[in-house]
């Protein structure tokens, strides 16, 4: 029987993303410590990037990195931003303001 052998770009890929969920399940544990807010930053910078990367085979090395880039912070600033609730400094469509 034969061992398998794991590239070691995926088992880094599967240690960051491992790494990055444990901060996340502190997060939402409430647990506070010292490595719950770099895990989490790692978990917001990491799961974006290796998924659009995984998404764009065809592309060579430096085109991946660039997209999933450039999609982890499009991501980032996005999200946030559609699922924040309307403010006196934010109007919305088919809101009024009543004085």
């Amino acid at each position: 029987m034969r061992g398998v052998s794991i590239p070691p770009r995926r088992l880094l890929a599967c240690a960051v993303i491992a790494a990055g969920a444990a901060g996340v399940g502190l997060a939402l544990a409430g647990a506070s410590g010292p490595l719950r807010g770099p895990l989490v930053l790692l978990f917001l910078a990491a799961a974006p990037a290796m998924a659009v990367a995984g998404l764009l085979r065809g592309l060579d090395r430096f085109g991946r990195i660039f997209a999933a880039c450039a999609a982890t912070v499009v991501i980032n600033v996005l999200v946030p931003r559609r699922c924040s609730p309307p403010g006196p400094g934010r109007r919305t469509a088919g809101s009024s303001r009543s004085s």
